[in-house]
C-alpha cells in the first residue's frame, strides 16, 4: 500500500541554539542564512523527533553524543530549561503531531540545601497525549523506517554504507533477480545453470573442487590405489591448521547395511607417499579452501 507523508510544521523550543522557532512547510520551503545561523539545527531537529539523532547519526546521550540542549555564551548549557521539537506530519490525509522533549531531574540531597542535577528525562507525546517510548517508536516506525528516511532525506546516507548493504537495499528496492533471469540471453551462463541441478553456488564450487582434486591425486599417484582392506598400508592426505574465518568443516559418510565406511577427508583424495601430499597440499591449497571449508 502506498503512503504519501507531508512534513506540514516543525516547531523547535530551546533546541541546540534555537530558542523558539515554527517553521511551515509547503510544497517548497527554503531555508538559507549564513553559517552557524540554525540551517542544519532545522534538519536535526527532524530527525532528534523522529528517532533521537542528528542529522550525523549522532544519539543524544552516551559516547559521541550531540548536545540537544541550548548553550549559553559561555559555552556551557544554559540549565533548568525544557527542550522539545514537535514536527507535524500528514500521513496520507490524516495529521499526526509528534513530540519529543528533554527535561532535567534536579534533586535535593538530603543534608544538603541546593538542589543537584541527577540527569535528564526525554518524554514522548503523540497528539498531545503523553506516551511510552516504545509506543512512540511504532508510531514513528508505521510512519517511515529510519533507513528509508535516511535514503530519501540525505543524499550522502547510500554512499556512505559498505557494498552489501547497498545491495541488498537495490535489491528490496528492485526486487530480486533469479538464476533463469541472470542466464537470459548467455548461453554461457546457461550452461552453467544447467549443471547446478539444484544446488547453489557454493554447493557447486566445493563439488568442482572436490573433482578437480580427485583428478590431481590420481595424477600424482600415477596409477596407485589405497588398498582399504590392508591396514598395514600407509595413506597420506594434505595436514591444514585453519585460522576462525570458516564456520566449520564439511563432512560426509556412506553407510551401508551393517557396515559403516567413513571418509572425513575425502577417501580418494589420499596419496602414496607424505612428499605428494605435502606437494598437493601447498600448491593446491585454494582447492581444498573451497572443498573442505563452510564459508561464513
Amino acid at each position: 500500500m502506498s503512503k504519501k507523508v507531508t512534513l506540514k510544521e516543525l516547531t523547535l523550543k530551546n533546541f541546540k541554539g534555537i530558542r523558539d522557532l515554527a517553521v511551515k512547510f509547503g510544497e517548497v520551503t527554503t531555508i538559507a542564512g549564513a553559517n552557524a545561523t540554525g540551517k542544519s539545527t532545522v534538519f536535526d531537529a527532524f530527525t532528534w523527533v523522529l528517532f533521537g539523532k542528528d542529522s550525523n547519526d549522532r544519539t543524544d546521550s552516551g559516547k559521541g553524543a550531540f548536545t540537544v540542549k541550548t548553550v549559553g555564551p559561555d559555552g556551557n548549557p544554559i540549565l533548568k530549561l525544557e527542550h522539545s521539537v514537535t514536527a507535524v506530519l500528514d500521513v496520507n490525509g490524516e495529521e499526526v503531531a509528534l513530540t519529543r522533549t528533554l527535561t532535567e531531574d534536579w534533586v535535593k540531597p538530603r543534608g544538603k540545601a541546593e538542589v543537584e542535577l541527577k540527569g535528564n528525562t526525554t518524554h514522548y507525546f503523540c497528539n498531545g497525549v503523553e506516551i511510552k517510548a516504545g509506543a512512540f517508536q511504532e508510531k514513528v516506525t508505521a510512519i517511515t523506517e529510519e533507513q528509508l528516511f535516511k535514503l530519501i532525506t540525505n543524499p550522502a546516507y547510500f554512499p556512505s554504507l559498505d557494498w552489501k548493504t547497498q545491495r541488498e537495499i537495490l535489491l528490496r528496492i528492485a526486487g530480486g533477480v533469479t538464476y533463469e533471469e541472470v542466464a537470459a540471453g548467455r548461453a554461457d551462463f546457461a550452461a552453467i545453470l544447467s549443471l547446478l541441478s539444484g544446488k547453489d553456488l557454493a554447493e557447486f564450487k566445493q563439488e568442482i573442487a572436490y573433482r578437480k582434486l580427485k583428478t590431481i591425486a590420481e595424477a600424482l599417484n600415477e596409477g596407485w590405489r589405497p588398498d582399504w582392506a590392508n591396514s598395514n598400508e600407509y595413506k597420506y592426505w594434505p595436514w591444514f591448521v585453519y585460522n576462525p574465518a570458516a564456520a566449520g568443516f564439511s563432512y560426509a559418510y556412506t553407510s551401508i547395511a551393517a557396515s559403516l565406511t567413513s571418509a572425513d577427508v575425502g577417501s580418494r583424495l589420499c596419496y602414496k607417499t607424505r612428499e605428494l601430499a605435502t606437494y598437493a597440499g601447498r600448491q593446491f591449497e585454494g582447492l581444498y579452501n573451497d572443498f573442505l571449508l563452510i564459508k561464513k
